[in-house]
């Protein structure tokens, strides 16, 4: 990761999720390792989900506003 992309994954409020989870998957590889249920995530999983929507949505927003008016 460039010190750029590591600024901007930094910058997103939900880095410290992403990196716990992350950090979770890798520790659900050994074997015998206890670690949280996935249930446990679905809270930030909605909340991520929702956001992405959220900026999706302004995205488009933001598209159609800048569309050319045609004539009729």
């Amino acid at each position: 990761m460039s010190a750029r992309e590591q600024a901007e994954f930094e910058a997103d409020r939900d880095h410290e999720a992403a990196v716990a989870l992350r950090r979770a998957d890798d520790a659900g590889k050994v074997a015998g390792l206890g670690v949280a249920a996935p249930e446990s995530w679905r809270p930030v999983m909605r909340r991520v989900a929702a956001e992405a929507v959220r900026r999706e949505q302004d995205r488009m927003s933001t598209s159609r506003s800048r569309a050319p008016l045609t004539e009729s």
